[in-house]
């Protein structure tokens, strides 16, 4: 055994720490088990030690009466067990450390994406919404439009640091959801059909709302997160009716919210998002590439898009009902920054399966966010970025078929803005 260190375990992992942070404070001990095995946080954690040819628990009020003892000096492994996750901080401060008072952590809040990081000193009894409100204070924002995540978790905001065993130095992360809008499925055969409609998610996100309503479920791929099923009938005027509800739509419509990404990691940005590249929804300000992105004064938006969407293969109905979606979101901005993702692109972020399968599938997914007058000097205008460049970009299929009656076609479209 190597001096002055001892071995760690949790399931079937060991690893060798100091011996003498294990006769530390019993809270203290907890939060380097955490930091060492994140997946112990939040949970009723035990720890055993062999005494007496026994595997013995100590519990955290013997704690302190361990470590000042001679048996603790001899022990070369602790062993982790933990049962299930616990409503509140199972160690009051104070209450293993031999009359210590509580322990104060620094907190590192990341505002994402910027990356600017704001240090909060806060007890473990503070909650959430009161250090969500203290850091958005710090740059004038609305508290209530920002979340907090810890790793992958997004963070109740009723809970306390306590509760989630935080310790000086971790990282919490500010950012806004983005919200996939109103993407739309329309359906549209030749002759009455039943058919099956399936939109799959990867974990970047997950569904917001559904109409009509149908239960999402777990899909079998391990690199999907969510799927929600619709079984339909079709009529020859492009009616739907879910055969689940007997709810006559027009279309299917899902929305669907972006998740936190632990440590928020992205691959080195590439000048073109390639028709091979996954569209990331959770990343998506990385998706504007200046090769294929638009800066667009807001009174010059609407006729730009109408011209975009009606070379991309959306008729007359589809192309009113998108621009007149998002018409409201690109009024709050002066310019925008606008692009369109490669539909082979969208399809890895957000799989579709229709049986029977269509001749002809047109998926059409906008990206936009505020453009700074700083800014609009870096990305090109709609003189250089025409409306008739975005059908090779997005990859859609020829016109001729998208307008074939005689085919069963399906129509997608949908949006972002990317909030930043």
């Amino acid at each position: 055994m190597i001096p002055g260190v001892v071995y760690l375990s949790f399931h079937d992992k060991t690893k060798l720490v100091p011996a003498k942070s294990l006769r530390e404070p019993y809270e203290s001990v907890l939060r380097l088990i955490n930091r060492h095995y994140p997946e112990t946080r939040r949970k009723n954690v035990e720890i055993s030690v062999e005494l007496d040819y026994d595997d013995v628990v100590i519990t955290p009020e013997a704690w302190c009466y361990f470590t000042e003892s001679q048996d603790a000096g001899r022990i070369r492994r602790y062993t982790i067990s933990v049962g299930e996750e616990k409503k509140a901080a199972k160690v009051e401060p104070g209450a293993s450390s031999c009359g210590g008072k509580g322990p104060k952590f620094n907190v590192i809040v990341v505002h994402q994406p910027s990356g600017e990081e704001v240090a909060v000193k806060v007890r473990s009894s503070v909650t959430f919404r009161k250090l969500r409100k203290a850091v958005v204070g710090k740059f004038g924002g609305e508290a209530n439009e920002y979340r907090l995540t810890f790793g992958s978790e997004r963070l109740s905001m009723d809970e306390t640091v306590g509760e989630w065993d935080l310790e000086e130095g971790d990282k919490l992360e500010l950012s806004l959801p983005q919200v996939a809008g109103k993407p739309v499925i329309y359906l549209r055969a030749p002759t009455e059909l039943e058919a099956t409609v399936e939109v799959s998610l990867i974990p970047d996100w997950s569904f917001s709302a559904l109409y009509p309503v149908v239960p999402t479920r777990t899909p079998k791929s391990p690199r999907l997160h969510q799927s929600a099923q619709w079984d339909v009938r079709t009529a020859r005027d492009g009616t739907i009716v879910d055969k689940r509800s007997g709810a006559e739509v027009s279309y299917l419509f899902w929305e669907a919210n972006t998740n936190p990404l632990p440590g928020q990691l992205s691959p080195p940005s590439s000048p073109v998002l390639g028709a091979s590249d996954a569209f990331r929804p959770a990343l998506a300000n990385d998706a504007f590439k200046h090769a294929t992105s638009v800066a667009l004064s807001v009174d010059s938006i609407p006729l730009y898009l109408d011209a975009a969407l009606l070379d991309l293969g959306l008729d007359t109905e589809a192309r009113t009902s998108f621009i007149t979606f998002w018409l409201p979101s690109f009024l709050h901005h002066k310019h925008i920054l606008l692009s369109f993702i490669p539909q082979s692109s969208y399809e890895a972020a957000a799989p579709l399966s229709i049986m029977p399968v269509p001749d002809v599938v047109t998926r059409v997914f906008m990206i936009f966010r505020a453009l700074d007058d700083a800014e609009l000097g870096l990305w090109q205008g709609k003189d250089e970025r025409v409306p008739g460049m975005w059908r090779e970009v997005v990859g859609v299929p020829e016109k001729a078929r998208q307008e074939d009656m005689t085919l069963f076609r399906v129509l997608e479209w949908g949006g972002m803005e990317v909030k930043r």
